[in-house]
Parts: C-alpha cells; sequence; structure tokens
C-alpha cells in the first residue's frame, strides 16, 4: 500500500454515487491486510459505513490477515471486529480455484486486494476464476483499482496454452504492467467467453510510473515490503532452480541469491554474478547467513533493486542462468520453474534447444501482440513500455 502522502487516490477512496444501486444488494467482499485506504482504514469498514449490505468477507491465498504459508489451505473463520464470516477461496495447491459455494446468495462482489505486479502471483488467478463464476451467476464485481507496484514495464513470455494452471491462468506476460483493475478489465473483454458485469472504480491522478517506495501493509509472508516485491520479479524464478537458494522464508525473502550450503560457490563466483547484477542497474554485495534452511554459514548476494523502473527482471535472469551454463556450473531446473515462468522456451533455450535469436523474436514478437490487444484496457497514462529480451 502506498502511503498517505502520495498525489493520487486509490478506488477506494474514489467510491461515489455510481455505486448507490447496490447498496441494498447483499453483497461480499475479496479482501486481506492490503485492503486499506491510504490513512489505514479498511475496505470493510469503509463499506460498512457507506451502507453497503455486506455479508461476508472472502479471503484468497495466504488469508485474512497474508499470514497463511504459501499453498496452504486457507480455512472459514469471523473477522474479529465485524463478526462477518470469512470465507476462503483457496483451499491449498491441490484445491487453488473458487468454489461456486462461496458465492451463494450474493448479487454483488466486492474486490480490493493490492497485486504484486507479476503473473504468477496468484491473486490475480483469483480474480480470474470470480469473473467466470460470476457471469454464470450473474453477479456485479467492482474492483478497487491500486497502483501496480513493479512500475509500467511489461517483459517476459506469455503463457503457453498447455502450461496455463492457477500460476499461469492467462496468456498475459510475466510481468504485466498492468493494475489490478485494467487487468480485471482485459480478463473480462479479452478472455472470458461471457463477459460478467464489471465495475472498475479507478484511481485519481495516478501516473503509471510513479514510484512506490513503501507498503503499509504486507503482501504476503515473503513480500513484506517493497524490496522484497522487487525482489520477487527474478528471484521467485531462481528459487524454482536447485540449489539456487533466495530466502523464502526467512527475515530477508527475495533480497538473497545463495546456493545450499552443500553446493558451494567460490567467492570468485559470487563476484562474477554480482558484477552481472550491477551491469543491470542492482546493487549487491557479498553476504554470509546461517539458518536453519542452510546446513551451515554460506556466502552469497544480498541485493537491492534502487529503481524498478530501469530494472529487466526477464533480461537479468536469463543473464544469471547464461553465467551457470556458461561455467558448466549444474544447475536443476524443478517442474515448477515451467509453471511459474509460463513457456519451456526459457528452459530450451538455456538447453541448447533453440537459439538466443529465436527466443528473442518469440517473446518480443508476443509482447508487442499482447500490447496491441490489451491497449484498450489500459486506463493510466503513460501505457506500459514493452521491455525487449536482449542480446
Amino acid at each position: 500500500m502506498p502511503l498517505a502522502t502520495t498525489p493520487y487516490k486509490l478506488g477506494i477512496e474514489n467510491i461515489g454515487h455510481q455505486l448507490d444501486h447496490l447498496k441494498h444488494k447483499p453483497s461480499a467482499l475479496v479482501t486481506n491486510q492490503s485492503g486499506i485506504d491510504q490513512q489505514g482504514n479498511r475496505t470493510v469498514d469503509i463499506l460498512l459505513k457507506k451502507d453497503f449490505n455486506l455479508k461476508r468477507l472472502l479471503a484468497p491465498e495466504h488469508g485474512i490477515t497474508g499470514l497463511v504459508p504459501a499453498e496452504k489451505n486457507v480455512t472459514q473463520s469471523f473477522e474479529p471486529k465485524t463478526k462477518l464470516p470469512v470465507m476462503s477461496t483457496y483451499q491449498g495447491e491441490n484445491n487453488p480455484v473458487p468454489s461456486e459455494k462461496i458465492l451463494e446468495n450474493i448479487e454483488v462482489l466486492f474486490f480490493d486486494i493490492q497485486d504484486c505486479g507479476m503473473r504468477h502471483y496468484t491473486y490475480i488467478s483469483t480474480l480470474y476464476h470470480l469473473l467466470i463464476l460470476c457471469e454464470k451467476k450473474g453477479i456485479t464485481v467492482v474492483v478497487f483499482d491500486r497502483p501496480n507496484p513493479i512500475g509500467p514495464t511489461m517483459e517476459g513470455p506469455l503463457v503457453e496454452e498447455k502450461l496455463q494452471s492457477f500460476l499461469a491462468v492467462a496468456p498475459i506476460p510475466l510481468r504485466h504492467g498492468m493494475t489490478i483493475g485494467e487487468i480485471a478489465c482485459y480478463f473480462n473483454e479479452k478472455q472470458l467467453k461471457k463477459p460478467a458485469n464489471l465495475v472498475i472504480v479507478s484511481m485519481k491522478e495516478y501516473k503509471r510510473d510513479t514510484v512506490i517506495s513503501h507498503f503499509d501493509a504486507q503482501l504476503s509472508p515473503n513480500i513484506q515490503d517493497i524490496q522484497s516485491c522487487y525482489g520477487y520479479t527474478f528471484l521467485e524464478l531462481l528459487a524454482k532452480v536447485d540449489p539456487l537458494f533466495t530466502g523464502r522464508n526467512t527475515e530477508h525473502p527475495f533480497k538473497i541469491l545463495m546456493c545450499y550450503s552443500n553446493h558451494s560457490l567460490s567467492i570468485k563466483t559470487w563476484h562474477e554474478i554480482a558484477a552481472i547484477l550491477t551491469e543491470n542497474n542492482l546493487l549487491c554485495h557479498l553476504y554470509t547467513f546461517d539458518n536453519k534452511l542452510l546446513v551451515s554459514k554460506d556466502a552469497g548476494l544480498y541485493i537491492i533493486i534502487p529503481t524498478i523502473n530501469n530494472f529487466s527482471a526477464y533480461n537479468t535472469l536469463i543473464k544469471i542462468l547464461e553465467y551457470f551454463k556458461k561455467h558448466n556450473i549444474e544447475l536443476h531446473f524443478t517442474p515448477w520453474f515451467n509453471l511459474h515462468i509460463g513457456t519451456s522456451t526459457t528452459l530450451d533455450y538455456l538447453e541448447g534447444k533453440i537459439s538466443k535469436e529465436e527466443l528473442k523474436r518469440t517473446i518480443n514478437e508476443e509482447l508487442e501482440g499482447f500490447h496491441k490487444k490489451a491497449s484498450p484496457c489500459f486506463h493510466y497514462e503513460p501505457h506500459p513500455r514493452i521491455m525487449y529480451v536482449e542480446d
């Protein structure tokens, strides 16, 4: 969440008379700890104060407080202050898709959650499936818009049909450069067979390239602040490559790059990787870390992304993996790697099955095509800019 000193207003701060006709209808709110305005007022309290007929809250992955570990079941509960029942849209990694049951006797669905800007972050996957359910049941969906914290950049591959999953729910770029409201618009108008009745309450005075330097609330257990959010753009993908370790479930999630201790790299190697990161507009320094997840103290890098708008996550990812390949450092790509990145082309390139030129052409052409297709859903200036795959 941005702070109250920002020059714009969030969607939840722009409720006017346009929603008055929905006040008497039974409604539900999809939210978590990030659903607050810039003064710290919760969306649930704002809606109740404005006399909306809230019947229940719906919690995505990580729960209503954002503290449930990734991929774990979110159980039903009650919100302590309002006493509203809290039902889960997410029943663990084997059952992540929202069920029709949570929308029983509901005519309006409000959605107010801060997204992180990466396709594999599951809040937008929840939104996608809720739009499908709401169209089927004739439920109006109201999305309160929020900034994209990782800026206006659009980069990385689109999702291949064979790799569509809850982690890669639709063929959009890895880093989509859009707000949650724009994503809702795109899903509804370009992806769904039948569009839902969708209302987007836009932000006012928002510029897409505004740098979000703080959050008032962490987004999830491993995105605790803006630097974790920035690092998630490429370190979450490296976390799916053994034996790399990026700080998940520690006090430094998505801020470090290391190997598990039984796969130590030399100090010289880490200095060379640091040079690659520095060339890609990152700051980093040699770091040692002692944690129960590691066998013993090990050397690695502590990473800071000073300006997210000047940073290419996908190109940095590729350059790091190219370095490991060039120096014959053995890596094992888990099945989660392709599921998160949404395509086999990246791994095909790293395994020598396709050329760099083919990788560039495929992804860059896909990005241009998506940008053109999505442009009617761009609500803010400047429009997202494409970060092309480099040599």
